[in-house]
């Protein structure tokens, strides 16, 4: 659990622990698309982007802005979105654009091998993926405003897709600002940020989980730990080796 301002790590477990992160890959997936993918052009959908997915949203031959395509990714944890970007920027240059922002970003125990995270092959850790919070949060915060469910204000021309479903919410917990989750047969993982207070004084705290029984459960228990317990000291995500 991190404060995004200060950079103090609020509470940890297995940090450095390398796992398969599934979904969580899509965050990784947005931020890349946002810095590489004009998000106001068109994507045309091909054939090759419809994948097995949770919620289908695609069809070959539709054009889709780059742009509404980050809302099923976000929101619904969309593989067809994710393959959509990867393949019109050219897949293996894609992931290697991933690989290299996150080894820009110091995110040393993190590999990407596909842009869904739909098998067990992309691999970080807790504390890579706290860097990626803040980041996001500090450089991109959009991408977290739309995995927030949220109406985000844009010039960027959109196409509609109707009743998207907010996988990321947890019911009854204030102060969400925006994250993702995702689940594969080792368990439930998440990364959501939250506004609380805390000795205090208003904080962003980001939060992440990696397989859990259950995340939402988990993310409760923290957020309560570190409103109970905070008292302004702690380490540093630039501490972490």
């Amino acid at each position: 659990t991190l404060d995004i301002k200060s950079g103090a790590i609020l509470a940890q477990s297995d940090m450095d622990s390398v796992r398969p992160i599934a979904s969580l890959t899509k965050l990784a997936t947005a931020l890349v698309a946002a810095e590489h993918v004009n998000l106001d052009s068109d994507i045309v959908i091909d054939e090759n982007m419809i994948v097995s997915t949770s919620l289908p949203r695609l069809a070959a031959g539709e054009s889709v802005s780059a742009y509404s395509l980050l809302l099923p990714l976000l929101l619904e944890s969309s593989n067809e979105a994710a393959e959509a970007f990867a393949r019109h920027v050219g897949r293996d240059r894609f992931i290697g654009l991933m690989n290299e922002k996150a080894k820009a970003l110091g995110m040393k125990d993190t590999h990407f091998t596909d842009s869904s995270g739909s098998g067990h092959t992309n691999v970080s850790s807790i504390a890579d993926l706290l860097r990626l919070a803040q980041y996001l949060h500090n450089n991109r915060s959009f991408i977290l405003k739309i995995g927030s469910g949220k109406e985000v204000p844009t010039l960027y021309r959109r196409t509609t897709f109707d009743n998207l479903q907010n996988f990321n919410e947890i019911p009854g917990v204030a102060g969400f600002i925006g994250g993702k989750v995702s689940k594969n047969s080792l368990g439930e993982s998440a990364l959501r940020l939250f506004a609380v207070s805390i000795d205090g004084t208003d904080r962003v705290v980001a939060v992440v989980v990696l397989d859990s029984e259950d995340a939402a459960a988990d993310t409760r228990a923290l957020l309560s730990h570190i409103s109970r317990t905070y008292s302004g000291k702690a380490q540093t995500i630039e501490d972490i080796p």
